[in-house]
Order: C-alpha cells, then structure tokens, then sequence
C-alpha cells in the first residue's frame, strides 16, 4: 500500500513539474514575486521601407487649410517622393485624430522621405526623436506657429510555428513587447516552449537570431523584450507534444484513481 502511494505522489511532483513549463516569468523564490525592473526605453533606428507618418499643424487656419489641400492632393494622385497613399485610410480606420493633416511616407532605397512643401530629408538610421526634431526645424523656416508630429506607422511583426493565430500582424504603437504581441498572435499554445521562442530580426547586413526564454525574469531588462518593426517570432514545439495533448486526460484519469485509492485506505484503515 505504501508503494502505491508513493508513486502516486511521484506522478502528481511530474505532472505539477509539466505545468509549469506553461507559465511566464517564473520564479522558485515566493519572496521575489514582487520586484522592481528599470524601464529600459526602445532605440529603434529607421530603416528602408519604414513608414511613418508626420502631422503637421498650425493654429494659424489658412496654413491649416493650405496643409489640408496640400496633402489632400498628394493622397489623391498617389504616393509622391515616398508617401503611401494606402496606408492613410488605414490610419483613419484606426481612429488617429485630425486625418487631414496625416499622410505616410515610405523610407526609399536611399534612405530618404520626401515631404511636400518641406523637401526631402534623409532620416535611415535615425531615432524618431530626431526625425522630428529635423522636420520640425525645417518646417520653422517655412511656416510660422507649426507643430510637427512624426510617429511610425509600420510596425509589422510575424508570427509563426506554436502561436494560436499565425500571422502577420500590423501594430500602431510606438513600442510593444513580446509578450503584448503574442497575445495579438493568440498566445502560445499548449504545446509551444516558452524556454525557445526564436526572434529574426533584420539588420542592415542580413538577420540576426536571437532566443527568448520567457519563463525567465532577466528577460524584462533584455534586448530581446520589445519587438521591432518586421521581426519574426518563431516559436518552437516541445518535445513531448504526445504527452501534452493527453495530460489533461490523464490527469482527470489520475484524480479518479487518486481518489478512488484515498476512499480505499481509509475504509481500509476504518475496518482494521
């Protein structure tokens, strides 16, 4: 009898062990379950067929209208000197307020935008800070009282291998984290490995690959937390995919018996 009792608390510690590996930012320590990560800010670098898009606005109603003409004529021929014309219905579906004063504007080969009225601005390899610092010096000189805006708009993040929804996603905010983003993508299924999620990111010479562990901590001050623009996400299966599909069976099975085997002891016990 103590046999059977013993192996039935040994598969109870294995099948426990086994959830475990379905949990994020995990942590044997109970009294660091509350802690404290520094919020380490996103540096990401505008690269060619980057979009973005750049508001600008004055308080000044005959500049305001003027803008409104301008780009009102650019969306209305097409995409001029790298602007997308596509993309600025996307962005009125989205909810961005004041649409008139919004276009999107495609990164060329080169590395440069072209901004009706404001000419072309070479803006690869810069912060989005930046691009806004330089539009918005430029555009002093043109017009009076204006503010510039500049934000991206072509965050596109894909999603494959053990995700609930594999797909390319599109994502307007200026910053997302992995976690945020698979949640987009389904979440991770019962049978991925959250130790082994795969992140190909595009560089300027090629790819790089990196690893993410997402049962680990060390990920929330990690490179690899934020997503970038076209990154894919590669999640991997584990192993034991058979036995993943049948452990909630056989836990229900093992309950019965667990129960059943209890019951038996104790009548057992009782009737000695």
């Amino acid at each position: 009898m103590k046999n059977i009792i013993y192996y039935i608390v040994l598969i109870t510690i294995i099948l426990s062990s086994c959830s475990r590996k379905l949990k994020y930012l995990q942590t044997e320590d109970i009294d660091n379950l509350e802690s404290e990560y520094v919020y380490q800010p996103v540096d990401y670098k505008i690269k060619t067929k980057d979009l973005l898009i750049i508001k600008l606005k004055s308080s000044d109603s005959e500049i305001n209208t003027l803008l409104n003409e301008i780009i009102g004529n650019t969306n209305s021929q097409g995409s001029q000197g790298g602007g997308s014309q596509g993309n600025m219905g996307n962005m009125q579906g989205n909810g961005m307020s004041n649409p008139f004063y919004l276009n999107s504007y495609e990164v060329n080969d080169t590395g440069y935008i072209r901004v009706p009225l404001l000419g072309d601005f070479l803006v690869k390899d810069l912060l989005i800070t930046e691009i806004n610092e330089l539009v918005q010096k430029k555009a002093a000189t043109v017009f009076n009282d204006i503010i510039v805006d500049v934000k991206m708009v072509s965050f596109k993040v894909h999603f494959f291998g053990e995700v609930g929804s594999p797909s390319v996603i599109y994502f307007l905010q200026p910053e997302l984290n992995i976690y945020e983003g698979l949640t987009q993508a389904g979440g991770i299924t019962d049978y991925g490995d959250r130790k082994k999620v795969l992140i190909v990111r595009r560089t300027d010479d090629g790819f790089k690959t990196m690893v993410a562990d997402l049962t680990k901590r060390d990920i929330l001050t990690s490179e690899k937390l934020y997503l970038q623009p076209n990154d894919m996400v590669y999640v991997e299966p584990v192993r034991a995919r058979l036995f993943r599909e049948k452990a909630q069976d056989f836990t229900f099975v093992l309950t019965t018996v667990t129960t059943t085997l209890t019951t038996i002891i104790l009548l057992y016990t009782l009737t000695k």
